[in-house]
């Protein structure tokens, strides 16, 4: 079997890193081992990733390779060494040339060779309704839901007219079938999900399911102002309030119309929490909008007439009014609400008292582990731009421990505050989740929200400090 380029080059870089590390004296562990298909036949020419230490990423067979992940091929009789500068626990994945997959994983290098059998691919073919009727040219996505951490292992697809679609070359194993729909007509980026179904593929499978239709009841109602008007974009959500740990389904959730109008179908009966979100505009976050609602599905009742029985009226109704004002997002081009407060070392800070300097204020919260992801770029920007930009954090965490915990561990030059959960800050910005980033000219006025990293610092460089 001829080889790739890009395998070809991969050997080298393999080969090359060895004798570098034997020069530096780095002490390698030897994983031996063969790649066999189900029949116990050799496979050459199979990939072996070794993802212990950090993601390997596939997007519909496409992979993202990271330039220090460690890998090798095995020969034409299915063998393979791969060389490690660790010991410990391993995660390796063997891939054949028709995008077939292995998992191999141990609390310790074996001393003794492995085998990692390929297994027959499986295939998943879906019809999605919504009630009786088709579901078109909505996206499906299918996420392997193993090793989560190491293996980011997804496929994507779209429903024909007949809300058909297919999935082939998968994995076996776990997954979790996500159903997302579109609401570009309220300035979203993204989709959002309105079914998540856990499905088990076996080697060789071919599945068939089907997301819908079924003779369960409904609910249907409208979300509405409170003055009457009807609210477009309205993610009506529901959840169990006694979840079955082994249902497929997990959330149950509609977007309002045009005309506040939302049905959600094939509802179990039993209780239920409702909430509404809505994302007013880009990169913002999704704002809760009404919680603590509660509603009870009815079993539709048998009606028996005529010699046949047949179900009644399976329609639930819950109309929802909301005064949306509370969760406006605040404008670009307004006047940033004036910040008069301590920082955690004491000192009095206002915004007025900081006009002239373009102002960063970030929310967080210390157990977000998004907020912590971007918290090493909010001080890159203070120790970029100082001292004509001026970074303020805003810790919103239960325990101001919490945070003072975070600043020993991160010492961080810009100035730091401490307001927890039921901060006034947050609430004249109308903050409603965590990370949120304001950013203020030096007239005072909002420039952007939610804008972080490299995104961050361009939008500084090229357009407030010119």
């Amino acid at each position: 079997m001829l080889l790739h380029i890009k395998e070809i080059k991969m050997r080298l870089v393999l080969v090359t890193s060895f004798l570098f590390g034997l020069f530096l004296g780095i002490a390698y562990s030897d994983i031996r081992g063969q790649v066999v298909d189900e029949n116990g036949l050799a496979m050459g020419g199979v990939v072996i990733y070794d993802i212990t230490d950090t993601t390997l990423e596939i997007i519909n067979n496409e992979t993202t390779l990271i330039e220090h992940l460690s890998r090798t091929i095995t020969d034409k009789d299915g063998q393979f060494i791969l060389k490690r500068e660790s010991d410990g626990t391993i995660l390796l994945i063997a891939r054949d040339i028709q995008d077939r997959f292995a998992i191999y994983s141990s609390s310790d290098i074996p001393s003794n060779p492995i085998t990692i059998t390929i297994q027959c691919s499986a295939k998943l073919k879906g019809l999605l309704l919504t009630g009786p009727k088709p579901m078109e040219n909505t996206e499906i996505t299918l996420v392997f839901a193993m090793y989560q951490e190491h293996l980011r292992y997804f496929l994507k697809t779209k429903t024909n007219q007949n809300g058909v679609f297919q999935f082939n070359n998968l994995l076996p194993g776990p997954y979790s079938l996500l159903v997302l729909q579109d609401i570009p007509a309220i300035g979203c980026t993204g989709n959002i999900i309105t079914q998540h179904k856990k499905i088990e593929l076996k080697s060789g499978d071919v599945q068939e399911i089907q997301i819908g239709g079924s003779d369960f009841p409904y609910l249907t109602g409208t979300v509405s102002s409170h003055l009457g008007a009807p609210l477009h974009g309205v993610w009506v959500e529901l959840f169990s309030c006694e979840p079955d740990p082994n249902s497929e389904t997990h959330i149950w959730a509609d977007v309002t119309d045009p005309n506040g109008l939302y049905s959600i179908y094939d509802l179990p009966a039993g209780q239920y929490y409702v909430r509404c979100l809505r994302r007013l505009a880009k990169n913002t976050p999704s704002r809760v909008m009404k919680k603590n609602l509660s509603i009870e599905i009815k079993e539709p009742f048998m009606v028996v007439g005529k010699g046949k029985k047949n179900f009644g009226e399976k329609q639930n109704t819950l109309n929802i009014k909301i005064d949306p004002e509370p969760f406006m997002p605040l404008q670009i081009g307004q006047d940033a609400p004036e910040l008069q407060t301590k920082t955690i070392k004491g000192e009095n800070w206002t915004l007025n008292q900081n006009k002239g300097k373009v102002i960063i204020i970030h929310f967080y919260k210390t157990t977000s582990r998004f907020c912590m992801a971007n918290f090493d770029s909010f001080e890159n920007v203070q120790t970029t731009f100082n001292p004509y930009v001026e970074v303020i954090g805003i810790s919103l965490d239960k325990s101001k421990v919490d945070c003072e915990n975070l600043m020993k561990e991160k010492s961080p030059t810009h100035r730091q505050i401490y307001e927890g959960p039921n901060s006034q800050t947050a609430k004249d910005y109308r903050v409603t989740d965590v990370p949120s980033c304001f950013v203020i000219d030096r007239e005072g006025k909002i420039a952007q929200i939610d804008l972080f990293g490299a995104t961050l610092k361009k939008y500084i460089q090229e357009k407030l400090l010119k």
